[in-house]
């Protein structure tokens, strides 16, 4: 398969994940939202926890390792090499930083509404907060180059 058609189609999924999460996410936070101390928490739909959790686990592996394979510091454009050779270092550059972007802000708001302000409401949106705490480490990790400590070596 050419070079640029995978790079495409790998960009097209990806996005696609990213509308499909967000788009769940967002609705699983707005039916948070409504609830109030006293009721009994929000069951969420099998349907909605697999894509909430599997597409967010695929999605934050990508933003690992377009972090991982980038210069720390500068744009994070190492998995859309030839495209953004062929079409402009500077589009790819905002396409890939807009998708980083949004996945700390859904990662954030969802931290912020299921763990901090709504903890008792839904357990899916607390373990998602509380996973993607974790999973950020690793993402701030991965673009500043940092190794994590040896304990025990000299």
């Amino acid at each position: 398969m050419n070079v640029k058609v995978r790079e495409i189609a790998g960009s097209i999924v990806s996005l696609g994940a990213l509308v499909l999460y967000a788009i769940t996410l967002l609705d699983i936070i707005n039916r948070v939202k409504g609830w109030s101390a006293g009721q009994s928490p929000i069951l969420i739909d099998d349907g909605k926890k697999l894509i909430v959790t599997g597409l967010g686990g695929l999605i934050s592996a990508v933003v690992i390792a377009t972090l991982g394979v980038s210069e720390p510091g500068k744009a994070p454009i190492g998995t859309v090499r030839k495209l953004s050779k062929d079409y402009g270092q500077l589009t790819f550059s905002v396409i890939t930083i807009l998708y980083i972007a949004a996945w700390v802000f859904l990662g954030g708001y969802t931290t912020y509404i299921g763990v901090i302000k709504f903890p008792g409401a839904s357990s899916t949106l607390y373990d998602l907060g509380i996973s993607w705490l974790g999973i950020l480490i690793g993402a701030l990790y991965a673009y500043f180059g940092l190794n994590p400590p040896q304990h025990g070596s000299e």
